[in-house]
C-alpha cells in the first residue's frame, strides 16, 4: 500500500495501490522501472521511473532551447547525441510560456556554469523553485532564497520546476486536488536521483495528484529527502536509451492537437565513462 498522506486532502477513491512492477538495468547503477497502480475507484495509473544510484559514473545536466524556442524531448536528446555526448535518458523539466506563445522559461536555467536565467522569487508562476548540480557534483533542490544565500556562483547546471513536494524529508505539499500527468525529480539521502513521468488523461493511465506523485517515489523504499514537481500535462516525456537500442519515448504522453509538445528545457542523464 502507498504511504499514508501527511495531508488528508483527497478522498479514498484517489488513493493508489501498486499492482505490478517491471525493472531493467540501463547501465551500471541506473535502473528503469515501470510501475502499474490502481486507484481506489479502479482507474489505472502508470509510472515510468529512472533510479540513479549515488555512485554511478554519470551526471545529470540541462539542455535548453534558446529563449523563445522549444524542442521535443526526443529532439533535445538527439541534439545532445550529435554533440558527441553519451546520453542515457532525458526528461522534460521547467514550465514555460506556452499559452502566451513567447515560449520563454518561467524558471532558472544554468548550463555549464553560465546563468541564462535566474529564479525570479515567484514573480511569475513556477519561477521560484529549481533542481541543480553544484560544481562539486552534489544534486540540490531549492528556491530563490536558497540560490541567493547558498548557491549563487556554485551551480554547474540548473533548471526550474514547479512545487517542491518534499524538503529535508518533510512533505510540504499544500492543497492538492487536481489530477494530471506528472513529471518529477527527487534526491535521496545518499545523493542519488530519481526522475520520471506519470501518465494521465487516458483510459490506460488516469494521472495523479501531487500527493500521490510524491507517494509513488516514496513507495520505492529509497530514502527520498527532497522532491520537485516538474512541468506536467502534455509536456511529460521520458526518453531512454537501453544498451544498443535506439532511444525511444518510454511513456505515452498526452498529445497536443499538433502532436508531441516541444518544451523549453530538459534534464539529461549522460554517462561519463
Amino acid at each position: 500500500m502507498i504511504h499514508a498522506n501527511n495531508k488528508e486532502n483527497l478522498t479514498s477513491e484517489y488513493r493508489i495501490t501498486l499492482v505490478k512492477e517491471s525493472r531493467q538495468e540501463v547501465t551500471n547503477g541506473v535502473t528503469y522501472l515501470e510501475r502499474d497502480y490502481r486507484r481506489g475507484d479502479g482507474k489505472p495509473v502508470r509510472a515510468f521511473l529512472v533510479v540513479v544510484s549515488p555512485d554511478v559514473v554519470a551526471n545529470i545536466a540541462v539542455s535548453a532551447a534558446p529563449q523563445g524556442k522549444t524542442k521535443t524531448v526526443p529532439e533535445h536528446f538527439r541534439e545532445c547525441q550529435e554533440q558527441g555526448r553519451n546520453v542515457i535518458a532525458a526528461i522534460n523539466s521547467g514550465y514555460f510560456h506556452l499559452a502566451a506563445k513567447t515560449l520563454t522559461s518561467y524558471g532558472m536555467q544554468i548550463i555549464n556554469g553560465k546563468v541564462i536565467k535566474e529564479p525570479n522569487g515567484g514573480a511569475e508562476r513556477y519561477g521560484d523553485n529549481w533542481f541543480g548540480r553544484t560544481i562539486e557534483g552534489t544534486y540540490v533542490i531549492g528556491n530563490t532564497s536558497d540560490y541567493k544565500t547558498c548557491y549563487e556562483g556554485r551551480l554547474l547546471f540548473a533548471a526550474g520546476g514547479g512545487d517542491i513536494l518534499m524538503r529535508n524529508g518533510k512533505n510540504v505539499i499544500s492543497e492538492d486536488t487536481e489530477i494530471h500527468p506528472r513529471s518529477g525529480v527527487a534526491i535521496t539521502k545518499a545523493g542519488g536521483v530519481i526522475f520520471g513521468c506519470i501518465d494521465g488523461r487516458s483510459e490506460e493511465s488516469w494521472g495523479v495528484s501531487l500527493t500521490d506523485h510524491l507517494n509513488i517515489y516514496l513507495d520505492l523504499g529509497l530514502p527520498v529527502t527532497d522532491m520537485l514537481n516538474l512541468d506536467g500535462g502534455g509536456s511529460s516525456q521520458l526518453v531512454l536509451k537501453i544498451g544498443s537500442e535506439k532511444p525511444r519515448i518510454m511513456n505515452t504522453p498526452a498529445l497536443d492537437p499538433d502532436g508531441l509538445r516541444p518544451v523549453a528545457d530538459v534534464l539529461i542523464l549522460e554517462s561519463t565513462n
